[in-house]
């Protein structure tokens, strides 16, 4: 065990050097700890609790960005060594808007995470209410423009992402499955090439490539929905082979 208390849910990671960043779901926070003896470094209140979800971040080199589910706000935090800055909000504009249920979710940096550049999935589509969509998001000061990547494919319930190069992992996470889209040069288009399946899948919510494979964590939140006690439940990590 790491964190014996993380102080409430802990929701997307990420890992950057010694420092592991936790979003806090509907407590508003952004928790850093240290990576290898759980020690706390800091707490960063980015929005009121209740009042939105945190629910993904990802680490650039001088800052982590972190994803709010329930509003069109993306949270930029500036990072000095280990030195933790005070959140800068940024405004979601140019092709987001928020549509009915969880919005912005997993996040990825363009370019290996020194990149100013990122890649936003957001799980409920805002045009027809229907299926998912990813957006390329370039942050300025106060706000972060998003343009809309146009997918010719199925992506739905879309919820973490794994970049690598120009291939983007999307976890749809009520599908049991996990898209494969192969961006363009410029990141503004892509194509599903397939997906990834396996029987052990029980709604994956996020995922990570290593060791040749992808690693995915079943959050069994179908099986939640229809009643089961947690208490009874398995909660894996699944390793998907890579075609």
């Amino acid at each position: 065990t790491l964190v014996t208390s993380a102080g409430g849910p802990a929701v997307g990671l990420a890992l950057a050097g010694d420092l592991l960043f936790v979003a806090g779901g509907p407590t508003g926070e952004l928790r850093v700890y240290d990576a290898t003896s759980g020690d706390e470094i800091a707490v960063v209140q980015l929005s009121d609790p209740g009042a939105g979800f945190i629910n993904d971040v990802i680490v650039t080199g001088d800052a982590a960005y972190a994803t709010d589910s329930f509003n069109a706000t993306l949270y930029r935090v500036p990072l000095t060594g280990r030195e933790v800055g005070e959140p800068e909000p940024l405004t979601l504009t140019g092709d987001f808007e928020l549509a009915p249920g969880f919005n912005a979710n997993g996040i990825e940096a363009v370019g290996g995470g020194d990149a100013t550049r990122l890649i936003l999935a957001q799980s409920a589509d805002p045009t027809d209410g229907t299926g998912s969509a990813l957006y390329l998001i370039e942050p300025g000061e106060n706000e972060a423009e998003a343009i809309r990547i146009a997918i010719d494919g199925d992506v739905t319930n879309a919820d973490g992402i794994v970049l690598r190069g120009r291939t983007l992992y999307v976890v749809e996470n009520l599908q049991d499955r996990v898209a494969i889209v192969r961006l363009s040069g410029d990141l503004t288009s892509g194509t599903v090439t397939g997906y990834l399946t396996d029987d052990d899948l029980a709604t994956p919510t996020t995922a990570t490539l290593t060791l040749g494979a992808l690693y995915a964590v079943n959050a069994r939140f179908a099986d939640l929905g229809m009643g089961a006690d947690p208490t009874t439940l398995d909660f894996e990590i699944v390793r998907v082979a890579l075609r």
